[in-house]
């Protein structure tokens, strides 16, 4: 048994333009049921009404009966490491070259202006950076071939931003024009007046 029940606006704009004998029925039926789950038998407009509310009242009481279980069961609590005691002495870092800065930086600008179709130019260079030295090699030399691709096929619109040629890694592809070394001749061909 419930000692209370939750009545909804709902519930009450319904049954509120029934006859008073009508509401009375229903009132008497969503309290029963809401707060002692017994059905009352209702005939007619009533039976209609108390069929609509009904589903509320037994999801109301779902939630009454999984929340007098307790809820969700706690989390256990896991026991965490001490943390390990600092050193007493800072460890030695090598100085950073400022020449190795410089000659990525260089590096970056050199392909940045052969590539041509630049796009966003701080997204391209952490993209850059973000890339092994050996993929940087590989890129800077497949850049000319594949620009030069583009530009023989006349295709130099269809060059896609620095970027997406990062994110794609378009540089492990094959040119996407193949280049026409030989023309194309017309060698004795068969015609239908042939035997």
């Amino acid at each position: 048994m419930r000692e209370s029940m939750i009545i909804y606006r709902s519930f009450y704009d319904a049954i509120k333009e029934l006859e008073p004998t009508h509401q009375a029925e229903v009132w008497k039926a969503v309290f029963e049921y809401g707060l002692n789950k017994k059905d009352i038998k209702l005939k007619g407009l009533p039976a209609t009404i108390f069929t609509l509310i009904k589903p509320q009242l037994d999801a109301n009481i779902r939630k009454y009966e999984n929340g007098s279980k307790g809820g969700r069961p706690k989390k256990q609590k896991e026991t965490k490491e001490k943390p390990k005691q600092n050193l007493k002495e800072t460890k030695e870092e090598p100085n950073v070259n400022d020449n190795q800065n410089d000659n990525k930086n260089e590096s970056f600008e050199k392909v940045w202006a052969a590539y041509g179709r630049k796009g966003n130019k701080q997204t391209s260079e952490q993209k850059w950076f973000k890339l092994k030295p050996k993929e940087r090699e590989e890129i800077e030399k497949h850049i000319p071939r594949y620009i030069n691709n583009h530009k023989i096929n006349d295709k130099l619109n269809f060059v896609p931003h620095f970027t997406t040629y990062l994110n794609q890694r378009r540089w492990e592809d094959e040119l996407p024009y193949q280049e026409i070394n030989n023309k194309f001749e017309l060698k004795n061909l068969a015609t239908l007046d042939d035997d």
